[in-house]
């Protein structure tokens, strides 16, 4: 019975000998070359238990490092992860609704054609590549920035998506001379075009109008961008939740908390984990205190502690998902915040 209980416990020597090795060796490529070693967990992150959980702490931990993980950029057309000028890129396959079968589709679109993504206007690219793929891929590509370079907010090129997938193949014919113009022009060129039928003549009038009178606001609000990126990404890339706050007191943020000495800190971050115990010793045994993990687009703290005092005063506001100001200093570690005070900043 007692060898039985101990194997629980015990490790095989040469399994452990394996992971000792391996983390050594992870250790000394996180070390010395982090570009490399971050690229390439974020690419195998997809064979993890919970690969999004796996490209958040990632990314959270690039970001301490101050190495740059961006959006997806079609014009790369690389399939996963991949570092280009000293910047980690998203890979279009790891944007969630683009698979394998969508990738390899573009790619041999684009090769079939000869196309140079790099010199294509964005109506080239919608026409001849996105509208041939399903809408669920190609509306997940524009919202996960695949296509910010073109210059436009991401809710205006899903609406002219939305608009050119009414069009017929012969319109879309017609209209692939001129690229360049405006789709309004574009729109208001099919209606000379030959043979074209009364019903069809109304349905584009619609569209024109609907160009010229939106049915609702074509800006990408932070709300949106963060919770669309995290969505698609398992990251909120372009911006947090705490860029919709007034943030203008703080004096930190999580990365530079972690790596200085800085004293009375004023930190700006979205809780994330709350756990809930209670004290065991001293005058206030029994009384409830809490351990929280929370996040800003620097990085993450894992170590915020409010003793019973704070967490009696405060825990209403302690909840998953909400942006709180911290007021505090470092523990006796130097690795966790313990909060003095906590306030709820303006929108």
């Amino acid at each position: 019975s007692w060898i039985e209980k101990s194997q629980r416990y015990s490790f095989n020597k040469s399994h452990s000998v394996s992971y000792a090795m391996n983390a050594y060796l992870s250790a000394y490529a996180k070390a010395h070359f982090p570009r490399v070693f971050f690229s390439s967990y974020l690419k195998y992150a997809k064979d993890k238990m919970d690969p999004q959980a796996e490209v958040k702490e990632l990314i959270q931990n690039a970001n301490e490092m101050n190495i740059t993980v961006k959006s997806p950029d079609f014009r790369k057309l690389n399939k996963y992860f991949i570092l280009r000028d000293k910047d980690i890129y998203f890979g279009l396959t790891d944007i969630k609704g683009v698979g394998d079968s969508v990738y390899d589709k573009i790619i041999k679109m684009i090769e079939s054609k000869n196309i140079n993504i790099a010199s294509c206007s964005w109506y080239y690219v919608l026409i001849n590549i996105l509208l041939n793929i399903n809408s669920t891929a190609s509306k997940a590509l524009i919202s996960a920035g695949a296509f910010d370079y073109v210059g436009k907010s991401r809710n205006k090129l899903i609406f002219e998506h939305t608009i050119l997938s009414e069009l017929t193949d012969k319109e879309l014919q017609f209209i692939s001379n001129d690229f360049d113009a405006k789709l309004e022009d574009m729109l208001n060129s099919l209606l000379f075009m030959p043979r074209l039928s009364s019903k069809r003549k109304d349905i584009i009038s619609n569209l024109i109008l609907s160009i010229k009178n939106p049915p609702y606001n074509l800006d990408d609000s932070i709300e949106w961008l963060s919770d669309t990126e995290y969505s698609l990404l398992g990251y909120s890339i372009t911006c947090s939740k705490i860029d919709m706050y007034d943030i203008n007191m703080t004096n930190c943020n999580c990365r530079d908390f972690k790596n200085s000495m800085i004293k009375n800190a004023i930190l700006a971050c979205e809780i994330e984990y709350i756990n809930v115990v209670k004290t065991k010793k001293g005058d206030k045994a029994g009384a409830e205190m809490a351990f929280v993990n929370a996040s800003d687009h620097t990085g993450c703290l894992d170590s915020i502690v409010f003793f019973p005092e704070q967490y009696s005063k405060y825990k209403n506001a302690l909840f998953s998902g909400n942006v709180v100001v911290l007021c505090g200093n470092k523990n006796k570690n130097k690795d966790g915040l313990i909060v003095d005070k906590l306030y709820l900043p303006k929108a």
